[in-house]
């Protein structure tokens, strides 16, 4: 029972370090997606931090198993996945950390403002409406339907924000965790005696 909580604890420990590096690059993808609606050049920054993400878990929980077990050692499925998901937990605490302050205290309706005038261009338009997806979200009367659509958004508060990226978190780090898992587990190399 001991070893299991000094494996618990190890792994953790190593999860919230790694935790707040990730942390710090899915902040950057969230700052990055913010400001395409500002500077469309930063979409290419926004994609390549997400998809840094997801690289970084497994390079992580690589670094982790091969600096808490040997080489001709086994490491489980089990601990790979644990230390991947409790990265991904505490990586997320910063990430809604950051999403509350940029709602709370900075953005003053920007990113609405935004998503409302792409929503609107003629471009998005033009693919919605081929999509049928206008019709399917704001119904038939649409401008009337569609203005109390961008109402509710304005109420939104930071929390809900914040919330919203806690819960998306929460969907996709088991599945992300389970294949780090995969590609982290090493069964141990047993060695034989020559026979004689």
């Amino acid at each position: 029972m001991t070893n299991k909580n000094n494996s618990f604890r190890q792994t953790n420990a190593y999860a919230m370090q790694y935790g707040a590096l990730l942390g710090c690059v899915s902040v950057g993808a969230f700052a990055a997606f913010v400001g395409t609606f500002a500077y469309q050049v930063l979409s290419t920054l926004a994609l390549l931090l997400s998809v840094a993400v997801p690289v970084l878990t497994c390079l992580f929980t690589l670094r982790f198993r091969d600096q808490v077990v040997e080489r001709t050692e086994a490491f489980s499925f089990g601990r790979g996945f644990l230390h991947a998901l409790l990265l991904l937990f505490y990586s997320g605490v910063w990430v809604a950390l950051a999403v509350f302050v940029y709602f709370a205290y900075i953005d003053k309706g920007f990113f609405i403002d935004a998503y409302i005038t792409t929503l609107q261009s003629p471009e998005v338009q033009a693919v919605l409406e081929q999509n049928s997806t206008l019709r399917e979200m704001y119904g038939t009367s649409g401008t009337e339907e569609m203005e109390f659509v961008i109402e509710q958004m304005r109420q939104l508060s930071a929390s809900h924000f914040s919330a919203f990226s806690v819960y998306v978190n929460m969907m996709t780090a088991p599945v992300l965790a389970f294949v780090v898992g995969l590609v982290a587990r090493r069964s141990g190399k047993h060695t034989h005696m020559p026979l004689s």
